[in-house]
């Protein structure tokens, strides 16, 4: 669980430009399992400007990240990312109402 290590192949990926929809959905995982919730609203804002094809599995993956951090809004943070997703007209799954249920 090295920070500094994910940051540094992100890096890479970006140096790269192979930074597409499954690098980001990997970013957005590994900002979960540190419990970086910051990092995972980033990712999920850079797909969106990037037009990157975000879908459920990115939301929920970045719900996951809010269940796994010690930040004071973190629910405030997975209902946003909740409603901005059923907004887009994705069907939550499973795994995003455990994740979101998680993050409350």
């Amino acid at each position: 669980r090295n920070t500094e290590q994910v940051d540094e192949i992100w890096r890479t990926l970006q140096d790269l430009d192979v930074v597409d929809q499954v690098a980001c959905g990997a970013r957005i995982d590994a900002a979960a399992e540190l419990g970086d919730l910051e990092k995972a609203l980033e990712l999920v804002e850079f797909m969106k400007k990037k037009r990157l094809g975000i879908d459920v599995l990115h939301f929920s993956s970045a719900i996951n990240a809010c269940a796994k951090s010690a930040h004071p809004e973190r629910a405030d943070h997975a209902l946003r990312l909740f409603n901005d997703m059923v907004s887009r007209g994705l069907k939550p799954n499973i795994i995003t109402y455990t994740n979101f249920l998680l993050a409350s």
